[in-house]
């Protein structure tokens, strides 16, 4: 199992190729002033209303029998699945996943395959919100969002760029959050993970206990 500083350090290099990339590409040069705006958004706030959020969400939803969560069944993962980045004020699904016959996780990008099932109560629920992608769906003057005859709103390579600086201030946070026992109350197998990807796209590790 990866710790979670590997999981971190993996999130920073995927990063660093994303943004590589992207840069090598034929729409940087049309992108450019986006592209910078983007990766020098300050994800403080995010972070901050993240770790209350998430604390609340535990007791009140993930492990709460009155919700129809079953206290019996031990978890091996928690999915939060987005949406691609078109709408404001996006929220992830949440998925508890049982029964996950996984291989052993050598890498931060992972591949759920189709070897598990869901836990009671815990399938497609509001997850965590994911606002941090508000700047890359804004609209100009009511428009859909061009800079340079460039639909950003469409543009994969540079959501991709700016998810992973997503994922990385999410990781920073459930890390921040395991540090204090957050996350006992969950009922887990070992080798648990949290995950987060975009809905039939790639998944990332935020964190492993």
């Amino acid at each position: 199992m990866l710790s979670n500083e590997e999981i971190g350090n993996q999130l920073k290099s995927e990063l660093e190729i994303a943004i590589s990339e992207y840069k090598s590409s034929n729409k940087f040069k049309k992108t450019e002033k986006v592209f910078n705006k983007l990766m020098s958004y300050d994800f403080d706030e995010y972070k901050s209303d993240l770790k209350k959020k998430v604390v609340k969400k535990i007791k009140k939803r993930w492990t709460n029998p009155k919700e129809g969560i079953n206290p019996e069944q031990k978890l091996d993962a928690i999915l939060f699945e987005h949406e691609f980045p078109q709408e404001k004020d996006q929220k992830t699904k949440l998925y508890g996943i049982i029964n996950w016959k996984k291989e052993t996780i050598k890498h931060v990008k992972v591949k759920m395959g189709f070897s598990y099932d869901f836990a009671d109560g815990l399938e497609q629920i509001k997850g965590i919100k994911t606002q941090f992608f508000n700047p890359f769906v804004k609209k100009k003057l009511g428009k859909s969002y061009y800079e340079n005859g460039v639909l950003i709103t469409e543009d994969r390579e540079l959501a991709k760029c700016f998810q992973l600086k997503g994922i990385i201030a999410i990781h920073q946070v459930f890390n921040e959050l395991n540090d204090k026992n957050a996350f006992d109350k969950i009922n887990k197998n070992e080798n648990f993970h949290f995950v987060f990807g975009e809905h039939d796209d790639e998944y990332y590790l935020i964190l492993s206990i």
